[in-house]
């Protein structure tokens, strides 16, 4: 049996590296089907491992959806103060309405974040549900 330490150096490289089998077999000498039955066991951790990586990777690349809206938010801004600024009789803006258009469409994609409430009944006791619908 392996110890721990060798477990814990398999699920960082599996996890924290994305190393294959064949590499992770190699560097820590132990065959190909432990390493698979030991990412069955520990997928978990394997996986949240990974999500940490990518989690960071983006904040690193400021690729967060906050600051994504809040890049898109202000390139919409800037984009609308120049077709504020433009008269369009004298201006050709085909660009600018091609731009506020994307910006428009790029800011109503992103999702919203989810808004959680606690528990709560749409009617406060039973007694003022309609006798109708009781039926």
């Amino acid at each position: 049996m392996k110890d721990q330490e060798t477990k814990e150096k398999f699920i960082e490289l599996r996890g924290g590296q994305g190393l294959s089998y064949d590499k992770i077999s190699a560097k820590l000498k132990i065959s190909k089907q432990t390493l698979i039955t030991w990412a069955r066991e520990y997928q978990h951790d394997i996986a949240n491992l990974k999500q940490i990586q990518l989690d960071a990777i983006r904040e690193k690349y400021r690729l967060t959806k906050e600051k994504q809206i809040e890049l898109l938010g202000a390139g919409l801004k800037k984009v609308r103060e120049e077709m504020e600024s433009r008269s369009l009789k004298d201006i050709p803006t085909e660009k600018l309405f091609y731009l506020l258009l994307k910006f428009n469409q790029a800011v109503r994609d992103e999702p919203a974040a989810p808004v959680f409430m606690g528990k709560a009944s749409f009617f406060k006791v039973d007694s003022d549900i309609p006798e109708q619908w009781n039926g």
